[in-house]
């Protein structure tokens, strides 16, 4: 979390747990526990870390361009390097590296698609901080007063995600796109309506409606929330188990016939013709050996046994 606003949250909060205690003669606050709800609606607003998000993001999109990049040059290498090779084990590694060059396509895709949930995040903790201290704002206006007509909040976080995602919710792409089906579903549901407080008399009066807005401003946050985690579970099911193929093809077995001499590499058919069937079909090129779990690649189930989040990268 953002330890500044951590701490200015944790003020403000003292702040108006002091005020209610100032004008809360017949002990309101405390029967309609108040004083709880104002904690615990500061406690939340200061979770989020919208610099953490932009700092991934940059992250992601230089490794983004250095996937682009090394694609083109590698892919374009390799065909120059099949040049002239002909026959089924020509053709087969030919619709591998095509595969693999499909593969890049929807990482690509899958990496657009994480900065997309990555936006929407930034947008929405930033959009929250914006209508917390509106709401304070109006509050201390309100108590200054000793009254208040009512107000509106949350006007920036309803509809976050979508002011975010429109430009590509239900966008069709290439076969294998996500990125259209996933924004699609992040604004799929109904829209979070902007939170009316009624006006009030008096400062306590004030201070019951900031609790009720501060409420109704979590319920908002709470659904835009929910389509960013929408996101995220979709993309991780695009990307993994029997999907994982799609972006990371499975690895060819290579042999060769046991007379192959790499410096005569058939240009020409006859050249290539006459060797015998290969008989040892041990891979030439072994797979190489997995990485290790990471800190957040196991947990623990509820019956207490433990899961391995990511299966695909092999155990510790």
């Amino acid at each position: 979390m953002d330890h500044d606003w951590q701490v200015r949250m944790s003020d403000l909060n003292e702040t108006f747990q002091a005020i209610l205690r100032e004008h809360d003669d017949d002990g309101i606050g405390k029967s309609a526990r108040l004083y709880d709800r104002i904690d615990r609606a500061f406690n939340l607003f200061s979770c989020g870390e919208d610099f953490a998000a932009g700092q991934m993001s940059k992250s992601l999109n230089k490794a983004k361009d250095e996937l682009i990049k090394d694609n083109e040059e590698e892919f374009r290498g390799a065909l120059d390097d099949l040049y002239g090779w002909q026959g089924a084990a020509a053709g087969q590694f030919r619709d591998y590296l095509n595969q693999l060059d499909d593969g890049v396509t929807l990482m690509v895709d899958r990496m657009d698609t994480l900065l997309l949930i990555l936006r929407s995040h930034e947008v929405l903790v930033s959009g929250m901080r914006e209508d917390v201290l509106d709401l304070v704002r109006k509050t201390l206006d309100g108590i200054a007063a000793a009254e208040t007509d009512g107000w509106k909040v949350g006007v920036t976080v309803a509809g976050a995600v979508a002011g975010v995602v429109a430009g590509v919710a239900g966008v069709a792409g290439p076969p294998g796109v996500m990125i259209g089906m996933i924004a699609a579903e992040m604004v799929a549901g109904a829209a979070g309506v902007v939170v009316e407080a009624n006006g009030a008399e008096d400062e306590l009066g004030v201070m019951v409606n900031f609790v009720d807005s501060a409420e109704g401003l979590l319920h908002l946050i709470d659904i835009e929330r929910l389509r960013i985690e929408k996101g995220f579970r979709a993309l991780a099911e695009s990307i993994t188990e029997a999907r994982l193929t799609e972006v990371r093809p499975d690895r060819p077995v290579i042999v060769t016939a046991p007379d192959f001499q790499p410096a005569s590499f058939g240009m020409e058919e006859d050249v290539q013709a006459g060797h015998p069937v290969p008989t040892n079909t041990t891979d030439l090129l072994p797979e190489p050996k997995k990485r290790a779990d990471g800190p957040f690649d196991r947990t623990t189930t509820p019956d207490g046994e433990e899961h391995d989040r990511y299966a695909e990268q092999g155990p510790a």
